[in-house]
């Protein structure tokens, strides 16, 4: 099973027809989509065979999943659509795998710039106060009550706005996860700190790997995964597609 996560950027702007591109070359079993905002049907039309499952009600339809398995299910609305929800696909030998989408608050200041500003360790676990209050409350209460018992593996991903807590001793949203049994797929299989935003050359300053983008699992081994942030070989040249690099996991059930 290929996961695909990425934030394409206020839906793709003007290079949306280069991100379809990008996904249908990627060709993940499931694309979750962060800052969808009207890309859908564009989308859907350059990923023929895919269905699409929009997961934030709301006006401005931030959260999408496409998925070239069946879906069997679809969660119903959690606290926040704007922020987290998921579906249930079917992989071909006939194991079910629950995929939730998020997408958490980021905070002010950035994170990024308090840690490579320098800042005591409670200056940072501060910076992070809004994304953990939220991942808690995925993991402790939403995850529970909407899965109920059932025990099939799980993906859960998206562009959480926070750095590992792997990686950086004084934070600990990211742990949350790793408590409750799910693996960081990327950090899994690379050492690599990873950096996933932004991939514009404004940050270029800011002198960290902020990888803030994340494929989680629980109940699936992890084959492969890595980072793409570079622009298919045959399209113009120019700075990456969004400001988010996309994240590429491959799980075996």
């Amino acid at each position: 099973m290929r996961v695909l996560s990425w934030n394409i950027w206020d839906g793709g702007r003007a290079d949306l027809p280069l991100i379809v591109e990008q996904v249908a070359a990627v060709a993940p079993d499931v694309f979750l989509s962060i800052e969808t905002y009207g890309a859908a049907d564009t989308i859907l039309r350059g990923l023929p065979g895919y269905t699409g499952t929009r997961i934030t009600a709301r006006d401005r339809d931030n959260l999408w999943i496409f998925s070239r398995l069946p879906v069997t299910h679809v969660f119903p609305p959690s606290f926040d659509d704007f922020r987290f929800g998921g579906i249930r696909v079917c992989l071909p030998g006939g194991v079910e795998v629950n995929v939730f989408i998020t997408w958490l608050n980021f905070s002010e200041p950035w994170l990024g710039d308090v840690i490579a500003s320098g800042a005591s360790p409670e200056a940072i676990r501060q910076a992070e106060q809004v994304q953990l209050s939220e991942l808690s409350r995925i993991v402790g209460e939403e995850l529970p009550r909407l899965l109920d018992g059932d025990r099939s593996p799980v993906v859960l991903a998206g562009d959480l706005n926070v750095l590992p807590a792997s990686d950086w001793s004084h934070l600990r949203t990211t742990q949350i996860l790793v408590d409750a049994g799910y693996t960081d797929t990327f950090r899994a299989v690379s050492p690599d700190p990873g950096h996933t935003w932004s991939t514009q050359p404004d940050r270029a300053h800011v002198g960290i790997p902020e990888r803030i983008d994340y494929i989680f699992a629980k109940g699936l081994d992890v084959r492969h995964s890595q980072v793409v942030s570079e622009r298919l070989p045959h399209h113009p040249p120019g700075p990456f597609y969004s400001d988010h690099a996309a994240l590429i996991t491959d799980l075996h059930a």
